[in-house]
């Protein structure tokens, strides 16, 4: 196999992983902003709600949502694109 067939064929394969990894990176993004709705969801119905949250428990879904946010700033820049 002469070298630029071999830098073709690892180049094929690269594009490939990278197909991959855009469309894993695509579904946990989704599952972050399925999560931060049923978050938000569930925030309107305890406003909506005769139930009040505690400090600590107002606390621990403001840092989910916080998380969230981060988790989903991390994936989306997560690059996909070969090199030109």
């Amino acid at each position: 196999m002469s070298t630029p067939d071999a830098v073709q064929q690892f180049a094929t394969a690269e594009a490939s992983n990278l197909t991959a990894t855009a469309t894993a990176l695509t579904g946990i993004t989704t599952g972050i902003a399925g999560l931060d709705a049923a978050i938000v969801q569930l925030q309107a119905q305890i406003a909506a709600s005769s139930s009040t949250l505690t400090a600590a428990d107002q606390a621990s879904l403001n840092a989910l949502v916080t998380q969230s946010g981060a988790l989903n700033t991390q994936a989306q820049a997560v690059s996909t694109t070969l090199p030109a």
